[in-house]
């Protein structure tokens, strides 16, 4: 059902009294989503959050909607998405990630589109219309008083038939009346005056009434609800707006309280304040018109990047302000102030990565290569590009990502730049690897001896390590264990050497699966995984864990170790599913299964392969699905159903003759100890 009305008619007050009515029919909660106001990428995370889950390393918008909306399929919840709307920039993709059609979970939307609401699938539309005269009156009774509106009932009643008996206009004025005093005669008189100018624009109702509370506020007010009027509806802080109104964090607060009372701002979550975004745009619009935009706009601009800066690895405080911080750096871009836009790329340059803020950064990146581009720094462009495409190809975006590094490696070879050579080198190598549209194993190889010869020319060691450690994995994918071992122990001791942890954590990891795998040294690949694991602890890493556990399950599973097995790949499996890697979930309940199967668990064996299988086939993983179905078979023939075995190891086989020839063997053994009905 979509709630269908005019900015500030009240739909999300009965959206919210709805909520609460109907909350105890929902006993695992309600969602919230202001669509206008937040990125689905955020209502998405946001939502996971709330049910134990966190997603923010799945940049792509389906896939990252695809692992919300599984979590919601098993729960009784209520959606409500507020402020829906439909324009140019809106992808329909966007819609139906934060609408979703889940069987049993009903959505209540807010719009003032109708045809947003239709887009987004809603069954009914129910207009949200003003309030009848009585109701308007009540309202302002309940507000103001009820001897006040008693005392000049007709003007009321003239004020509010004026407005059109508008919510939120109603509200606004009630406030004024009981803070500031006044009579109804004289806001009828200013609230005439306006309408008389403005009539003609039906949304402009609401805007006489922001007039009004405009005329009665103090200059000091004034400049603060300006200020405000920058964060355009996101929430914010009192320290920022301290910073905009150049007075004490404590005097902003007590004034934003103040408007809080007179119904332009309402508090928001973590002691914050939050403003409706039709008062925001008016107090925006009123900073151009009566205040100092520039020298706000500078402030605005200038906090964010000190906050950014303070605040680089502080990952508690960034979280919530990454909206606010964007905002400043684009502020600094179209104000045209380069430097800052520059400065603000280098603050965040690692932040955007180490949390996965890929598609900030990219937009980022986009504004810092204007800016070095006006400012005449080609060096600096070339830099941003290689930065951009580092994120592009998180993203996997490799067309995007291979342009802007085959760009760069042209700025870098001409002006002899060979540590930027390099690094452009080493991230294509990457894509190569990756990809093989761009060349494969083959072609990675190449480049990647081409950025190491780089590297030794200029003396960077940390980019070695990383050259070396990117070797490895590619010797290892490939099968060739031998030069894998060899180059993960040197990366592993580069890493030592230079101090780098979370390099020594992976290179450790890689090690021990070409330990296990090359040598069956099962106790040394514990040993090296182990160690990962405290590094992995220290540094907080959640992938790093759980990839150690993962990997701890496999190796106690071949020490015949079972019930160990069954506990590191339950956490592993529980730590993946909660960051939203679905193809290493998949991984850890293969070996899950595998160890409830030793422990005569069959029943929750199957369930958990099964599952796993649900998982690859919808990522289309076919390397490991072949596997998968291997065990599935295993199982049948446990259970005593050939014919069940024989269909699986046969789409196994014929998976593995083009994913993974290396089982092939192996299933072609099963497949001859069929009995003659199934084989």
């Amino acid at each position: 059902m979509a709630l269908v009305g005019m900015g500030g008619i009240g739909k999300t007050t009965l959206a919210t009294v709805v909520a609460h009515q109907l909350r105890p029919h929902f006993p695992d909660g309600v969602l919230w989503a202001h669509f206008a106001a937040t990125e689905p990428e955020e209502i998405l995370n946001n939502w996971a959050r709330s049910l134990g889950h966190d997603f923010h390393r799945i940049t792509d918008l389906a896939q990252l909607a695809e692992a919300v909306h599984r979590l919601l399929a098993d729960r009784k919840l209520l959606i409500i998405v507020d402020d829906l709307f439909l324009d140019e920039l809106v992808r329909p993709v966007e819609i139906k990630a934060v609408v979703p059609q889940v069987p049993g979970v009903p959505v209540l939307l807010t719009t003032r589109d109708q045809q947003a609401a239709r887009a987004a699938g809603a069954q009914r539309l129910l207009d949200v219309d003003e309030l009848s005269p009585a109701a308007s009156l009540e309202l302002l009774a309940g507000i103001a008083g009820e001897e006040t509106v008693a005392a000049e009932q007709a003007m009321a009643a003239s004020i509010a038939a004026m407005i059109q008996h508008h919510p939120l206009a109603l509200e606004i004025i009630g406030r004024r009346l009981q803070k500031a005093g006044g009579t109804f005669a004289r806001m009828h008189e200013l609230l005439q005056a306006h309408l008389l100018e403005q009539m003609r624009y039906r949304t402009l109702d609401v805007r006489a009434v922001f007039e009004i509370s405009w005329g009665l506020l103090t200059q000091a007010q004034r400049t603060l609800f300006m200020a405000t009027g920058l964060f355009q509806g996101r929430p914010f802080q009192a320290a920022p707006v301290a910073a905009l109104i150049a007075s004490g964090v404590e005097q902003a607060e007590d004034g934003l309280f103040e408007l809080v009372g007179l119904s332009l701002l309402r508090l928001g979550s973590q002691e914050g304040f939050v403003q409706h975004v039709l008062l925001a745009e008016y107090a925006a619009q009123q900073l151009q018109r009566e205040g100092e935009p520039a020298g706000m706009e500078g402030r605005y601009a200038g906090y964010y990047l000190d906050f950014a800066r303070r605040n680089q690895t502080d990952y508690s405080r960034l979280e919530p302000e990454w909206d606010n911080i964007m905002a400043g750096m684009e502020l600094a871009h179209r104000n045209q102030q380069w430097q800052l836009v520059l400065d603000y790329a280098n603050a965040l340059s690692t932040p955007w990565l180490t949390r996965a803020r890929y598609r900030l950064a990219v937009k980022g990146c986009q504004w810092a290569q204007e800016a070095a581009n006006a400012l005449g720094d080609p060096d600096r462009a070339a830099a941003i590009a290689m930065q951009w495409a580092r994120a592009a190809i998180e993203l996997n975006h490799y067309e995007q990502a291979f342009a802007l590094l085959d760009k760069s490696l042209v700025h870098f070879r001409a002006s002899g730049d060979k540590q930027g050579e390099s690094d452009a080198l080493y991230y294509m190598a990457r894509i190569a690897g990756e990809h093989a549209g761009y060349g494969g194993p083959e072609q990675a190889s190449e480049w990647l001896a081409d950025s190491e010869t780089l590297k030794r020319a200029v003396g960077d060691e940390m980019g070695l390590a990383e050259v070396l450690y990117r070797y490895a994995r590619l010797y290892a994918l490939g099968g060739n264990l031998g030069a894998a071992e060899r180059l993960s122990q040197e990366a592993l001791a580069r890493g030592e050497q230079l101090g780098n942890e979370h390099l020594v954590a992976r290179a450790l990891q890689i090690y021990a699966h070409i330990v296990d795998h090359a040598r069956q040294d099962y106790a040394l690949a514990t040993e090296l995984v182990v160690r990962s694991q405290k590094i992995a602890q220290a540094l907080e890493d959640e992938d790093l864990i759980a990839t150690a556990e993962y990997m701890l399950a496999m190796s106690c599973y071949r020490r015949q170790e079972y019930e160990l097995a069954r506990q590191y790949a339950e956490q592993s499996a529980e730590r993946y599913a909660h960051i939203g890697d679905r193809r290493s979930q998949g991984v850890a309940l293969y070996w899950l299964s595998l160890a409830l199967e030793q422990l005569d668990d069959h029943a929750r064996s199957l369930s958990t392969v099964l599952a796993c299988e649900q998982i690859f086939r919808a990522i289309s993983w076919h390397y490991s699905l072949v596997d998968v179905l291997i065990h599935l078979g295993d199982l049948h023939m446990h259970d005593g159903d050939a014919d069940a075995a024989a269909e699986r190891w046969r789409e196994a086989r014929d998976l593995a003759v083009e994913h993974n020839r290396e089982r092939v063997q192996r299933i072609d053994r099963r497949l001859t100890s069929l009995p003659e009905s199934s084989s």
